[in-house]
Formats: structure tokens, C-alpha cells, sequence
């Protein structure tokens, strides 16, 4: 299993897919936006997504 942040996924594809704590704390700007739509769309069988309180409203 490989474990790479975002930034290193772009172009690539995965069989699963973890977002840690996509909380609204983590992730409310339109940056934060374009790397969460990286991030889910590099997963090409399961995506994982954990968040403490609230889910970010981007999700």
C-alpha cells in the first residue's frame, strides 16, 4: 500500500482512496475545493472519507 498526499496524486489513479478529516475546519476554501476534487477523483474502486464535527460543506 502507498500513501501519498495530494499534491503528488495529480495524474494518477488509485484502486482506493482515503480523505482524512474532511472537516469544515480542513476544508472551506475554493483552493481547498480544486484539491478535494483531486483527491476524490483518483479513486477508481473505493473512497474512504473520515471528518470530525462537521463535514466540509464543499463535500
Amino acid at each position: 500500500m502507498d500513501v501519498l498526499p495530494i499534491s503528488l496524486s495529480k495524474g494518477l489513479e488509485f484502486d482506493n482512496v482515503l480523505i482524512y478529516d474532511a472537516s469544515e475546519d480542513n476544508y472551506s476554501t475554493e483552493r481547498d475545493q480544486k484539491i478535494l476534487y483531486t483527491a476524490i477523483s483518483r479513486g477508481m474502486k473505493n473512497l474512504f472519507i473520515t471528518y470530525k464535527r462537521k463535514l466540509s460543506r464543499l463535500l
